[in-house]
């Protein structure tokens, strides 16, 4: 199985933005993540950056927005919650394929945010993608267990948590751990750091146990602030000589 690539677009700068977008598509980029303020590890895009990002991306299936209404942690207060489910109506109004979203209570899945939020997603057939407040879990098996049980589609992980700002590379055994324990149930999306230089070695070293596997990346694929069609066509080279090594 081939890993699709998804690129992270930041969607501050409209004119970036849809040279960005632009670029993903024509590259061959599979999915594109819409971020506000990614210098805060990614807020909601407004309304008018998810239709501006979706008439030019033409797979709409393609076109997920974060789902996070402030910076810091990811503990929300109920009054949060529920703005997060306007946020999700938005996205979807505005042309969306899926949301990116994350909700805890300290080191476990916040079940009650989550069963609050994933119907509204349902509710609007988008698909869903757990972020990375992921790899804050004390228990990942467990979390994966209950993301499977509510049909979450994926799963981003860069095998460390959040503060510790380490590359995937850096992380593969935690990572290999995650695809084990997903056992083809749940795609899932590794990030962290990802470039044309260390892709190859991370595949290399991945084990994904027949699980569908995606690569998420930011900061790797762009160029003075702009999605880099020559880099995004370089990493699915990277990614089809290795599936071809592979096989």
């Amino acid at each position: 199985m081939t890993p699709l690539l998804e690129i992270c677009v930041d969607c501050d700068d409209m004119q970036r933005l849809r040279r960005s977008v632009t670029n993903a598509l024509a590259g061959g980029a599979e999915r594109i993540e819409l971020c506000s303020a990614i210098a805060l590890d990614g807020l909601t895009p407004t309304a008018q950056q998810i239709r501006a990002a979706r008439d030019i991306f033409d797979r709409r299936a393609g076109v997920l927005a974060m789902i996070r209404p402030r910076a810091g942690d990811f503990c929300y207060r109920p009054s949060e919650v529920e703005r997060m489910a306007e946020q999700i109506a938005m996205a979807a109004d505005a042309g969306a394929g899926g949301v990116v979203l994350g909700a805890l209570r300290g080191r476990v899945l916040d079940l009650e945010a989550l069963d609050r939020l994933l119907p509204v997603v349902r509710g609007h057939q988008l698909s869903v993608t757990f972020h990375r407040a992921f790899d804050e879990l004390a228990d990942k098996e467990l979390a994966i267990e209950q993301l499977v049980e509510r049909r979450v589609e994926r799963l981003l992980t860069a095998g460390a948590p959040l503060a510790e700002r380490s590359a995937a590379t850096d992380a593969v055994e935690s990572i290999n751990r995650t695809l084990a324990a997903a056992q083809g149930r749940i795609e899932v999306v590794v990030g962290g750091g990802i470039s044309c230089a260390n892709i190859l070695p991370l595949l290399e070293k991945l084990v994904p146990a027949d699980t569908p596997l995606s690569l998420h990346s930011h900061s790797g694929l762009h160029s003075g602030g702009v999605a880099d069609i020559g880099l995004i066509t370089e990493m699915l080279r990277c990614i089809r000589r290795f599936r071809m090594n592979a096989v």
